[in-house]
């Protein structure tokens, strides 16, 4: 029977018969997520972690690297910065805050440390404050307390109407036993359902380390893990822009 509201443009070419591609065999994974993204970004405030566990500088071995301890420093570095893998987790929060503060919107920054032991070192300020904070940070080894870098980065977040953003910049939970993970895993649950986002960015002081540390940050992420394993290139790094940008822009 014919329509009762016919198309208005016929199209000039009959569709085929056959379908365009082959259904999936196998689901692909998460469920897919509704998603809603604007143009033009909300007020935020963010808060980024920080490791300084042993797990960042001790090269895939069980090494604690307290006090940058000479097995884990390496050649070239002093004892602030002690390996090349920390100033690379200070540069990509350096790059995290450039990029959420070009966002044409009020931002505020604050920054977590964590290893044995988490602290608030700044707490909720200025883009120039925080990038100021941030290159003072000295390396200190240790383990890694997920749980209480969640919980204190959630509480430098007021509730002030702004979307709350925590963005964890680690390397996984190294030589930790299990409850470690479910114990982080909680406190991001908490804080996910308290409002806030989370993105964690995986690092790693080597190409096989932490086989188990992608599986642990995709449970404790809202929704994107942000993979720098390994160098980022111009592509990696403007994708790394644009995943930053839309956990602002969009809504879920």
């Amino acid at each position: 029977t014919p329509t009762k509201q016919p198309t208005q443009r016929p199209s000039q070419v009959p569709s085929s018969s056959e379908p365009s591609s082959s259904p999936q065999k196998t689901p692909t994974g998460r469920p897919t997520i509704s998603t809603f993204c604007d143009d033009d970004p909300v007020p935020f405030n963010a808060c980024f972690a920080i490791d300084m566990a042993g797990s960042v500088c001790n090269g895939e071995s069980v090494a604690l690297c307290e006090r940058c301890d000479p097995f884990c420093q390496q050649q070239g570095f002093g004892s602030t910065n002690c390996c090349e893998t920390f100033v690379e987790v200070k540069s990509h929060a350096t790059f995290g805050i450039n990029v959420l503060s070009d966002l044409p919107v009020e931002s505020s920054y604050s920054i977590v440390q964590y290893a044995s032991q988490a602290q608030i070192v700044q707490r909720l300020t200025s883009e120039s404050q925080a990038l100021g904070r941030l290159g003072w940070l000295a390396y200190t080894g240790g383990l890694s307390d997920y749980k209480n870098a969640i919980g204190l980065c959630q509480e430098s977040l007021p509730r002030n109407g702004r979307k709350n953003l925590i963005i964890i910049i680690g390397g996984g939970l190294g030589d930790h036993r299990k409850v470690s993970e479910s114990e982080a895993v909680a406190a991001a649950s908490l804080a996910k359902a308290s409002g806030a986002v989370i993105v964690p960015i995986l690092i790693s002081p080597g190409p096989t380390v932490h086989s188990g540390a992608m599986s642990f940050f995709q449970k404790m992420a809202t929704e994107v893990v942000i993979d720098a394993r390994e160098d980022l290139s111009a592509f990696d790094r403007a994708r790394f822009r644009d995943l930053l940008e839309d956990q602002v822009k969009c809504t879920r």
